[in-house]
């Protein structure tokens, strides 16, 4: 199935070029693949635009030779999705995604505190600088 095919930038401004364009060709529903972390403010701004946005596993569109351009490969994941040929995966719902980076971001954050302390008082004892013994010689 051919159609227009632009290419868009990745800023803000350039997403929501992307979506009025999208709604200027009445478009309503969007298939995606998911690469990295890149797709993830895309898919928000699609669906805060009320399309409905199937996110898609590489994998399971990938299998066909012959493709070897974005433009290809765009065109090939329209005409899969208009044959309800791919399936969407899994995404929690908006709530949920947030409290999940958050909870990501203080793990991360947790660890790294741990590491910066084994760091630090490796550097003290490097020095010889025994906290740990000072604070536990002073009586109580």
């Amino acid at each position: 199935m051919k159609g227009p095919v632009r290419s868009f930038g990745v800023f803000t401004s350039d997403l929501i070029a992307l979506c009025e364009w999208l709604k200027a060709c009445q478009i309503q529903t969007v298939a995606m693949e998911s690469t990295g972390v890149y797709w993830i403010p895309l898919f928000q701004m699609l669906e805060r635009n009320g399309f409905e946005v199937r996110l898609v596993n590489a994998s399971h569109a990938k299998n066909v030779p012959g493709r070897k351009s974005d433009v290809k490969d765009c065109q090939w994941l329209q005409q899969l999705d208009t044959f309800g040929m791919l399936r969407g995966s899994f995404r929690p719902q908006a709530q949920i995604c947030v409290l999940r980076s958050y909870l990501r971001l203080r793990d991360t954050l947790s660890k790294d505190c741990n590491s910066l302390v084994q760091r630090m008082q490796k550097a003290l004892t490097e020095m010889n600088i025994q906290i740990h013994r000072v604070i536990s010689d002073i009586p109580v």
